[in-house]
């Protein structure tokens, strides 16, 4: 229940940020950057307890759940940053805005990938927003591949 009560309410906190004007200053992303690392560790004790209440059931224990849903969590995490990192990279700088306008293949890659990390954080039995979230750490924040 203390894991579950602790994600941060990002969208909340950086609309507050926006409002105040205090966002892009060195305190708003020192809030933002501690929010969104904060979620990242609810999200995955968050997996851990599911887990190991899962494992529960059935009128046998089996901890070994909660093993496999943290090592398949870091290497998920560690695959999307050391593989698919350097990949996003070399599509952003393929993606290469045409008149105001984006190459729909480049955008169908990226919500493809979106679903695939979601589906396989679901597989791993972490929540599929995770996935997601981990994905989109993976897109280089560069000019060339903000699409809208």
């Amino acid at each position: 229940m203390g894991v579950a009560l602790s994600i941060t309410a990002f969208p909340v906190l950086a609309r507050i940020l926006a409002e105040l004007k205090l966002l892009t200053t060195q305190l708003g992303e020192i809030a933002t950057a501690a929010a969104a690392l904060n979620d990242v560790a609810a999200w995955i004790l968050l997996a851990l307890a599911v887990a190991l209440a899962d494992s529960n059931t059935g009128g046998h224990k089996n901890p070994l759940i909660s093993v496999w849903v943290l090592l398949s969590g870091a290497t998920f995490v560690t695959f999307m940053f050391v593989i698919m990192r350097p990949a996003m990279k070399w599509v952003a700088c393929r993606c290469v805005p045409q008149q105001d306008a984006v190459d729909e293949a480049y955008i169908c890659l990226t919500l493809a990938g979106v679903l695939v990390s979601g589906f396989i954080t679901d597989l791993i039995g972490i929540h599929s927003i995770f996935g997601a979230f981990v994905f989109s750490l993976a897109i280089q924040k560069e000019r060339t591949f903000l699409f809208w």
